[in-house]
């Protein structure tokens, strides 16, 4: 993937956008993401469990399988008001696996969530 090593996603409370992603090997060539999924998780601790994640997406359909690359939906409008309200830094990943379930990737990162006091303008 290329991105630097831990990297951060700011984002706001109430945000809905799309995170394009590029997965390459390490000669930087593009990688075949035919039949792939992509995961995508922010929790509070990485020890939390999947289903006490803030934000869970799967991606199964991809911009350009064979170019490598995909996108990642990220909708945080129905989020608790408490991150309306103080916001949160929460722990991140990106895995993806092939069509049989090996992991081709895994990418940690950072996910700051900023508050977002105004939730509608009208």
């Amino acid at each position: 993937m290329s991105c630097p090593e831990n990297p951060t996603w700011c984002l706001y409370a109430g945000e809905k956008r799309s995170y394009t992603v590029t997965v390459t090997d390490s000669a930087g060539d593009a990688t075949d993401l035919t039949g792939a999924t992509i995961y995508c998780t922010a929790k509070h601790s990485t020890s939390d469990t999947d289903a006490d994640a803030v934000f869970s997406y799967t991606v199964t359909s991809h911009t350009d399988a064979a170019g490598g690359i995909s996108a990642i939906p990220v909708d945080l409008t129905s989020l608790d008001n408490v991150y309306f309200a103080q916001g949160a830094t929460l722990a991140g990943d990106i895995v993806i696996k092939d069509s049989g379930g090996n992991v081709l990737r895994q990418e940690n990162m950072v996910v700051k969530i900023h508050p977002a006091p105004t939730r509608s303008t009208s």
